[in-house]
């Protein structure tokens, strides 16, 4: 890839997003919680500038890439020169049950 690629978030990730930043307001005050989502967003960013940094999926029964962000794993592949983010999920989920592959972008 030449230049740096676009990401775009399936329903199923922003739906887990969602999760993510209602959880982590429960458990974390504001200021933290806030910083967590923007965590996970720069990886996102990071993923763009660097889009073969995540792990083969293929190891783990899946065909998808993934990267772990601290508690959470970004699911993704690589299509041209856009990311499609398939899910973002706790790392204590059972991946293969997660309906992954069958994400709409």
């Amino acid at each position: 890839m030449s230049r740096e690629s676009t990401y775009l978030l399936s329903e199923s990730a922003i739906n887990d997003l969602t999760e993510i930043k209602r959880y982590s307001n429960i458990l974390w005050e504001k200021e933290r919680a806030n910083r967590y989502l923007k965590d996970i967003h720069n990886k996102r960013l990071n993923i763009c500038s660097f889009p073969h940094i995540g792990l083969d999926g293929k190891d783990i029964g899946l065909g998808l890439k993934y990267v772990i962000i601290e508690s959470h794993v970004i699911f993704y592949n690589i299509h041209n020169d856009q990311i499609n983010i398939a899910r973002i999920l706790h790392q204590n989920m059972d991946f293969a049950e997660s309906e992954l592959s069958s994400s709409n972008y």
